[in-house]
């Protein structure tokens, strides 16, 4: 008997570490990456939250994956799965984060049944939010790369200037040089 509970102890302990590789079925709905069950219309928002947690944590290939699988999900129709790829696209470690996607994915969102719960209504607000906040941080991100470049290119204007002063300085130094040499030979004569 103690035997059994070991097993049964591992089991669980192995299936929390590693993420569960994604069965795929016709007919059947498609099981995500993560360790819980497939995110649907009765998904909890702790259920969600727990989701979108564990996706920040798994490698880039997982989450690809996850994508896909999301992608297949909104093929065949759901509000889940918009919500699903709205929280894919604005993981913090993603190489395809994309706020505007996201945006777009929550927008699709409006009016389902899923909103009409009172919190998903406000966690798709936040959400939306969030999106709109990253999207605007972008932006100014964008603005003073610019802003950068050209103070780069303005300073190395003036290193190229400031190089020619002193190059013309010291040809004008060689040159009063030589005239108090010729004046001191014409003094000495």
């Amino acid at each position: 008997m103690k035997l059994y509970w070991f097993i049964l102890l591992l089991s669980i302990t192995m299936s929390g570490c590693i993420p569960q590789a994604p069965a795929v079925r016709n007919d059947h709905p498609v099981h995500s990456v993560w360790r819980g069950a497939v995110l649907n219309d009765s998904s909890t928002l702790t259920d969600v939250l727990t989701y979108y947690k564990t996706m920040s944590s798994l490698p880039q290939s997982a989450i690809e994956v996850e994508r896909k699988l999301a992608e297949a999900a909104l093929a065949r129709g759901g509000a889940m799965a918009h919500l699903r790829l709205a929280l894919l696209y604005m993981l913090p470690a993603d190489k395809v984060r994309d706020p505007e996607r996201a945006l777009a994915q929550l927008k699709a969102l409006a009016g389902s049944k899923l909103t009409a719960r009172p919190a998903f209504a406000a966690f798709v607000k936040l959400l939306r939010h969030d999106c709109a906040r990253q999207k605007n941080m972008h932006l100014k991100n964008t603005i003073l790369r610019r802003r950068l470049r050209q103070a780069e290119r303005e300073h190395r204007e003036v290193a190229l200037k400031l190089q020619k002063n002193k190059e013309v300085a010291a040809a004008l130094r060689r040159q009063i040089q030589q005239l108090k040499d010729i004046e001191r030979i014409m003094n000495s004569r």
